[in-house]
């Protein structure tokens, strides 16, 4: 097992392939990148497909937030702007 890191866009949703049976840790802003932290089997032939919500401050949740788990909160450009982080 290992600690990867994906690269996340800023987008409502989006769809992150990961190997089967990893573990999401954290989220951060690395370098004005949003990135994301997960515990991983590199050699696991099996993938799975996460959805990833990111929600800015003052944005509409829409209403199936409550299906998604917290991850964590970014603050970018010099907290000029803030995302909120949520994966299913």
């Amino acid at each position: 097992m290992n600690i990867y890191k994906y690269t996340l866009e800023i987008a409502d949703y989006q769809i992150l392939k990961l190997p089967a049976n990893s573990l999401i840790l954290s989220v951060l802003n690395q370098r004005e990148a949003l990135v994301l932290y997960a515990v991983v089997n590199p050699e696991e032939e099996t993938y799975i497909n996460r959805t990833i919500r990111i929600i800015g401050t003052g944005h509409s949740v829409g209403d199936d937030i409550d299906k998604f788990n917290f991850l964590g909160t970014i603050s970018m450009e010099g907290g000029a702007l803030i995302w909120h982080v949520f994966w299913k």
